[in-house]
């Protein structure tokens, strides 16, 4: 079974050549546009790694960091700047 990755960016453009390069590399990719998806899809599922852009549309990157930490404190996160 492949290695999910959440990649979660604003940008349509970036989102999607991150979630290309995770796929053609063999993992299974999961992109969302914003954090507040990002922690409904966290709450339901566990991911191997997930990329989260610092800056987006009402809660911060950061800000779900630290939410995502409350539900699962041994998530992977790569904050992406």
């Amino acid at each position: 079974m492949a290695e999910k990755i959440l990649v979660v960016e604003d940008d349509e453009y970036m989102r999607f050549f991150l979630t290309e390069a995770v796929a053609k590399r063999g993992y299974e990719a999961v992109p969302m546009c914003d954090a507040e998806s990002a922690l409904e899809a966290t709450s339901k599922r566990t991911f191997d790694l997930i990329l989260m852009d610092v800056k987006l549309p009402g809660m911060t990157g950061i800000e779900a960091v630290q939410k995502i930490k409350q539900i699962d404190p041994q998530a992977v996160i790569i904050v992406m700047y």
